[in-house]
């Protein structure tokens, strides 16, 4: 009798259920072209852009846009490639990790797409062949689909680390078409300060930013300290499309889930190639040169910015470790699912021995 009695005084307490708070994932999936295109897709994914991408930059008259005579993007194919066998190699660039960890960096969910900077910046160096001085990482953003194409072909995304000179002039670009493939530690970091902001169109996020073990390959997803890639003298891609800008494009890889995440919040943001006559690419090793990270390196706490947008923000932290790979949205409902069973074993045991 009184294990009836108790087990109709626990009962309403089993049927509580735990606190389990499952975020909406931020996948997109079976998103199509058309749905990111037009801005039919239901709540925070529906976009227009600042720039007019509908002739995806045919119609632009800024600066140089129409009258430049070394525009970017371009297309690598068999008008505008390397020579092979036998390619001219350019020499050396050499990028440098200065500073692992940034505070107050910026990351703007726009209506241009997702753009990094604020404290970000100078946080990387970029030495080019035979420069006498070094450019300074100033910003990086993302386009979808990518702006470069191999004959042809558009790759799902591209990204694109703007470098400055010493008057915050751009001078160079060093960019990675994105293919589907290997998980990308970079996309990953972003997709948890997305969640952890709401995934609000025009909101900001407020983060410390790190780069993994203090290296910019590890973060972007380049296996070894020096990769092979093209290099060409360009344009900005976005008005006033300024040149010369120094090009430096490589290609990395992301995952599908990681790819159809970012897909709505960039998506169509390009540029249509350019002209290439009278240019000619040339192959480039590229280095990461950055010193090694100190075991006794801890990571700052992110401190509250100002945000001259006017737009909300949110304060959160973004660590780019390469053994973080839990999705955020599972985890903590995982546990809490743990807990649950528990519980009920527990009680359920006392229920016997009574």
């Amino acid at each position: 009798m009184f294990q009836c009695v108790l087990f109709v005084v626990l009962l309403p307490v089993l049927s509580i259920p735990v606190a389990v708070v499952r975020k909406p994932s931020p996948f997109v999936n079976d998103v199509t072209v058309a749905d990111a295109f037009s801005g039919s897709l239901p709540g925070r994914h529906a976009r227009a852009t600042k720039t007019d991408y509908g002739q995806h930059g045919a119609d632009w008259n800024e600066g140089t846009c129409q009258t430049g005579t070394g525009q970017s993007p371009v297309d690598f194919g068999p008008g505008f490639n390397v020579t092979v066998p036998d390619p001219v190699v350019a020499g050396n660039a050499d990028l440098s990790v200065l500073r692992t960890a940034s505070e107050n960096t910026m990351i703007n969910y726009s209506e241009d797409g997702i753009v990094v900077n604020g404290g970000l910046k100078s946080s990387v160096e970029l030495k080019l062949p035979e420069a006498e001085s070094s450019l300074q990482l100033d910003s990086f953003h993302f386009h979808v689909e990518s702006e470069h194409t191999y004959n042809g072909a558009h790759s799902p995304a591209e990204v694109h680390f703007v470098f400055a000179d010493n008057d915050g002039a751009p001078k160079a670009v060093v960019g990675f078409t994105i293919s589907e493939g290997d998980t990308s530690p970079l996309l990953r970091t972003l997709q948890q300060a997305y969640v952890n902001a709401s995934g609000t169109e025009g909101s900001s996020t407020n983060v410390v930013f790190e780069w993994v073990n203090g290296n910019f390959f590890e973060t972007v997803g380049i296996k070894g300290s020096d990769a092979s890639v093209y290099t060409y003298q360009g344009s900005l891609t976005t008005p006033a499309c300024d040149e010369p800008i120094h090009w430096i494009l490589g290609n990395i890889t992301a995952t599908n889930d990681e790819i159809q995440w970012l897909s709505p919040l960039s998506y169509g943001n390009w540029r249509v190639v350019q002209d290439t006559t009278g240019r000619t690419p040339q192959t480039l090793t590229l280095r990461d040169t950055s010193p090694p990270l100190s075991s006794s390196t801890e990571s700052p706490t992110a401190a509250p910015a100002e945000n001259p947008t006017g737009s909300p923000t949110t304060s959160s932290t973004a660590h780019m470790s390469e053994h973080s790979t839990e999705s955020p949205t599972e985890s903590s409902g995982a546990h809490a699912d743990i807990s649950a069973v528990a519980i009920g074993t527990a009680v359920l045991a006392v229920m016997v021995l009574l």
